[in-house]
């Protein structure tokens, strides 16, 4: 049987050719590795958008075993063509959802103000199963909920089976508890060694934005943090959030007369893995709001716990709720003295890591849900 995974996913060596996340990458690679795993045959329909000028040709590539089918696009350009490229898009979808998805075949969609009003729309049309995968409400956004909200629950709500990205987004939306169920990461752990040095490294993974404000409260934390600790940034973002950020990082350490944090610039695969097992705290910066934080859950931290760093985040709902809440250390308030505080709470922390059991057994349980999907067309068969 077939899964067909629409979805923006770029691959190991196509970050310079198309725009996309690593956090979506790495979510979408191990998604559809585990559906490869659990007997399905999968293919990827890739919906980024070309970085090179001019038109980028629909062009197919094999990931770790999995064909990748990119669709083509146009970089850049008038508004002409951008009004070209949009129409384009949603004819590629057409095509590929009436003449490569065969009877039998599952969808998986990955959420999108884009697509998933207009799969909603496409499927009325055939009697085939499509599984939303939602890992975030975009109207939910750091800087207050958007006008679009109800239009994007909506679209959501047009559809049968989820993975959701935590548990709570699926029970406010009043969800049946059978069609659905969360995925928070990737439920990877990594091998390696860490390794021994003196004092506590504290990391900063992701996107360098000024909207969530993330690693710039890293920034802040790291003024409040004892000579035997470091903050360690990484990640990438617009150039203009990039400068903002090394000016406040120039900033701070100034202030404080020594370097108390510092950017590393951006990592991944392997390279990635061996810089986290360096670190020993993982910190989630993204900003407390009710309205915000129950409607995401960052890739990131599960991120961590798969390489055997302590977790600081801050409280919400969603996390407290977790399979992990009692591993983690959260704290209260989005300034950087109360984020230090929970940084010292979790460097004070003695205990072994667990993690990996937690996350083998989740692994698990989503693989077994798959294969029933797979067997009977539903999560939880019997």
């Amino acid at each position: 049987m077939n899964l067909h995974y629409l979805c923006f996913y770029t691959g190991d060596t196509e970050g310079s050719e198309y725009h996309g996340t690593v956090a979506a990458d790495i979510k979408v690679g191990y998604v559809a590795e585990t559906a490869k795993e659990a007997g399905y045959a999968v293919r990827i329909l890739a919906l980024n958008k070309t970085r090179q000028k001019g038109r980028q040709k629909a062009k197919i590539t094999e990931q770790n075993g999995i064909r990748v089918r990119h669709i083509a696009s146009n970089g850049g350009g008038n508004f002409f063509a951008k009004m070209f490229n949009r129409l384009s898009f949603y004819c590629q979808i057409i095509r590929y959802f009436f003449r490569e998805v065969k009877r039998g075949d599952t969808v998986l969609l990955y959420h999108s103000m884009r697509t998933t009003p207009f799969l909603a729309f496409l499927k009325k049309f055939r009697n085939i199963p499509v599984i939303l995968e939602v890992e975030e409400i975009y109207a939910c956004s750091a800087d207050g909920v958007q006008p679009y909200y109800k239009n994007e629950i909506r679209a959501i709500r047009k559809y049968r089976d989820y993975i959701f990205v935590n548990d709570y987004i699926p029970k406010e939306l009043g969800i049946p508890e059978d069609h659905w169920i969360a995925l928070y990461g990737v439920y990877r752990p990594v091998e390696g060694k860490k390794t021994e040095h003196e004092g506590k490294r504290v990391l900063y993974a992701g996107a360098i934005e000024r909207l969530n404000q993330g690693a710039f409260r890293a920034v802040e934390a790291a003024r409040y943090l004892p000579s035997d600790y470091e903050m360690r940034i990484i990640g990438k973002g617009e150039p203009q959030d990039m400068e903002a950020l090394s000016q406040r990082i120039q900033q701070v350490n100034e202030l404080c007369g020594r370097e108390v944090v510092r950017y590393d610039g951006f990592r991944s695969g392997g390279e990635l893995d061996r810089y986290m097992l360096d670190c020993d705290i993982g910190l989630g910066a993204y900003p407390i709001q009710t309205s915000y934080s129950n409607y995401i859950f960052p890739s990131k931290l599960v991120s961590y716990m798969c390489r055997r760093l302590k977790v600081v985040t801050g409280r919400a709902e969603c996390y407290e709720n977790t399979p992990f809440a009692s591993q983690w250390f959260f704290y209260d308030a989005n300034d950087g003295e109360a984020i230090a505080k929970a940084i010292l709470e979790a460097g004070k922390d003695t205990g072994e890591p667990t993690e990996n059991d937690t996350i083998l057994a989740l692994h698990r349980a989503f693989l077994a849900r798959l294969i029933s999907y797979r067997q009977n067309g539903n999560w939880f068969h019997g």
